[in-house]
């Protein structure tokens, strides 16, 4: 539907896989762009 739902998973923010990357890490990424967010996510399928 174009709109995150509860049990998806962000993988990536502007190509920086998250995977270990602490919450403030990710916050600082989406805070610091200026312009388009690039997301990759995963949906669930459940």
């Amino acid at each position: 539907s174009g709109t995150l739902q509860l049990g998806d998973r962000i993988l990536s923010i502007n190509g920086q896989p998250l995977e270990g990357m602490l919450l403030e890490d990710a916050r600082s990424l989406i805070k610091g762009t200026k312009q388009q967010l690039h997301l990759d996510i995963e949906f669930d399928v459940a």
